[in-house]
């Protein structure tokens, strides 16, 4: 049996103590922090908590974040994640050339 969904005030509550945490820790809050306080998987929070997130918490993330300030770790981030889509999608072109030959078919030339 499942356990009931936390209500709008102890989400907001824990929402709360995420901000202050990082505050004093001088991290950036994040809403998978929330969750994890909550014991509630991510695609269940969102399905629930969205207006949350979007009307209460990041709001008040912005308001803590000043101007252009990120993580240290987002450009890298940012970077690592081009690189496995770039990967991706060469993977992709890749195999659809292959089955294409397997299946003897012939790429007609795209009109611009």
């Amino acid at each position: 049996m499942h356990r009931p969904l936390p209500s709008n005030d102890d989400v907001r509550w824990a929402m709360d103590q995420v901000l202050a945490d990082a505050r004093a820790a001088g991290r950036h809050p994040t809403v998978f922090a929330v969750e994890r306080a909550l014991e509630i998987r991510h695609a269940t929070f969102y399905r629930n908590y969205r207006g949350l997130v979007t009307d209460y918490f990041q709001p008040q993330v912005a308001a803590d974040t000043p101007g252009d300030a990120r993580p240290a770790h987002a450009g890298k981030l940012v970077q690592v994640c081009e690189e496995a889509i770039r990967q991706l999608t060469l993977t992709h072109l890749d195999l659809c050339e292959k089955v294409n030959t397997a299946a003897e078919v012939t790429a007609l030339p795209t009109r611009r």
